[in-house]
């Protein structure tokens, strides 16, 4: 399994990510590819207004250029480590990227995991 990620972002920031390919070639063995499988988001120390959370915008797209679907979760607790937020992939698309939505966020980390099988 190999994993890409996005560790120790800031959420008191506004970013956005390159876009990840869903899909890559497994170097092990010559003509097949790995997929996408789940992705993780895992953060910390968060701390915002009440009714103001960061948000996590995710972004799918054919082209790595035009995003079609877009799944927005709002961080409302300061730590989720110990149940942290799994998305099984289940859409067919060829890329992925995630934009961070400060709002009134002050402080916190948190770390994004795309697990390929």
């Amino acid at each position: 399994m190999i994993s890409e990620f996005i560790t120790d972002r800031n959420l008191n920031q506004n970013f956005s990510s390159q876009w990840f390919q869903m899909k890559l070639q497994n170097l092990e063995k010559t003509g097949e590819y790995l997929v996408a499988e789940t992705i993780n988001l895992l953060w910390k120390d968060v701390r915002f207004m009440i009714n103001d959370p960061p948000t996590i915008q995710i972004e799918c797209s054919e082209n790595g250029i035009n995003p079609f679907f877009i799944k927005e979760l709002a961080i409302e607790n300061i730590d989720n480590s110990l149940d942290s937020t799994s998305i099984v992939v289940t859409q067919i698309f060829n890329y992925i990227r995630f934009k961070i939505i400060a709002n009134s966020c002050s402080e916190g980390k948190i770390d994004i995991f795309i697990n390929y099988r």
